[in-house]
């Protein structure tokens, strides 16, 4: 038989109140993921800028048509420096037709530009196809060949002599040009 109890407010203490019920693990955990969700997207969702959100073209080639072919292919080629940047180096046009029905006999000029589409001077190659579909003499700043020569599948590789004082992120493209 249980003892006398005088205190009033301990009596009938556990009908009076209800109890409350443990958290379940799965409430606990789904409260956990709903937290977790927006964080962990954002996380993901950033954006890496490189270059000052400059876009970079350099290896990708773009396609291109002089007059006296209708479908060259130009891709640039860029060398790491000591400063720290890439710079540009060579060009090749691929795909070109220096045959007597293509390009033979034409000056070709290759020029990089800018964002503004205004073309960047120190870049500008100016080279002759002769009469056999090699390269002639190019202008000063450049050193040129084809191979093979007088064909439709010619590649011509432009060289700088000295590379352009800018870096591959100032190119936002090439233009080719027949004369």
């Amino acid at each position: 038989m249980p003892g006398l109890n005088i205190h009033a407010e301990d009596e009938n203490t556990s009908s009076s109140k209800p109890q409350k019920r443990a958290r379940s693990p799965k409430l606990i955990f789904g409260l956990a993921v709903l937290i977790a969700l927006p964080v962990i997207g954002t996380t993901f969702a950033q954006t890496i800028t490189v270059n000052t959100n400059k876009s970079i073209v350099f290896g990708q080639g773009q396609a291109a048509a002089a007059a006296c072919d209708s479908d060259v292919v130009i891709t640039p080629y860029a060398a790491f420096t000591t400063s720290g940047y890439w710079s540009l180096q060579s060009v090749t046009v691929t795909n070109l037709d220096t045959s007597s029905t293509g390009c033979k006999s034409d000056t070709l000029t290759v020029q990089a530009y800018d964002n503004a589409t205004s073309t960047i001077a120190s870049t500008l190659a100016t080279v002759p196809i002769n009469s056999s579909g090699a390269a002639g003499t190019p202008n000063a700043l450049v050193t040129a060949s084809v191979s093979p020569t007088n064909s439709t599948t010619s590649t011509l590789t432009i060289t700088y002599a000295t590379p352009p004082s800018l870096t591959t992120y100032d190119i936002r493209g090439f233009t080719i040009q027949q004369e």
